[in-house]
């Protein structure tokens, strides 16, 4: 019987691990959309994203904080004793810039804690933080979206909530088959942003259960969903 206590379910995972058995280590395909089970600070997340390049648009919402950060790897059942913002922020930004195209655009999410660090740690990896803009998330908490890279001639997001600047993003920054990223994905919000733009998608989570959730919102829009391989 699963149970909240035995970490094997939540509401807001509801049954979508059981459907898949994502396993720490699986990389998964639905349509255009490449998801990774994996921990960007592990061997297997660096070897993983060395495969990709040229992304036009990279999308994240990383830990805000080194408590954020610890949480998230808790839930996810590692150890997070060494783990801290400034660490987990750097190999992410290593991840941005070898992954991003000279031509393309990094939007980050940001707690108002931490925000600064960020932007330090983005410019120290030679993507300076260009434009930044207050948005919500979950429709109540305030942060920031960051960009860097090329200015945005569209209006403006300020005010909107972290459900549609992705799909904002994608919309403004790329075009149909671009490449777009996430080493952060959750729960597949701005996977599936970018394959209903038809662009594809390559990703990783933390998270099984949260990365099998992705897989459900995939196959709800018409893509069929397979374990490709382990890393």
């Amino acid at each position: 019987m699963r149970s909240a206590e035995r970490g094997n379910w939540s509401p807001r995972y509801g049954d979508a691990g059981d459907r898949w058995g994502v396993q720490p280590g699986d990389v998964w395909v639905a349509g255009p959309a490449t998801l990774a089970c994996v921990d960007v600070e592990s061997e297997d997340g660096a070897r993983f994203w060395r495969r990709y390049s040229g992304a036009m648009l990279i999308y994240s919402d990383p830990p805000w904080s080194t408590g954020n950060a610890r949480c998230f790897r808790t839930k996810a059942g590692l150890g997070h004793d060494d783990v801290t913002f400034d660490r987990l922020w750097r190999r992410l930004a290593s991840i941005f810039a070898e992954t991003l195209s000279p031509r393309g655009r990094l939007f980050v999410e940001i707690g108002e804690q931490c925000r600064e660090e960020a932007k330090r740690i983005l410019a120290e990896h030679s993507l300076p933080v260009r434009q930044q803009w207050p948005i919500t998330y979950y429709r109540r908490h305030p942060c920031w979206l960051l960009l860097s890279g090329a200015d945005v001639d569209a209006p403006s997001p300020e005010g909107l909530d972290d459900e549609m600047t992705p799909t904002w993003a994608i919309k403004n920054t790329t075009l149909r088959g671009d490449l777009v990223c996430d080493p952060c994905f959750g729960r597949g919000l701005t996977a599936v942003a970018a394959v209903r733009a038809g662009r594809s998608f390559v990703g990783s989570e933390l998270h099984p259960r949260r990365l099998a959730v992705a897989l459900d919102r995939l196959v709800a829009l018409g893509f069929s969903a397979t374990r490709e391989r382990r890393l």
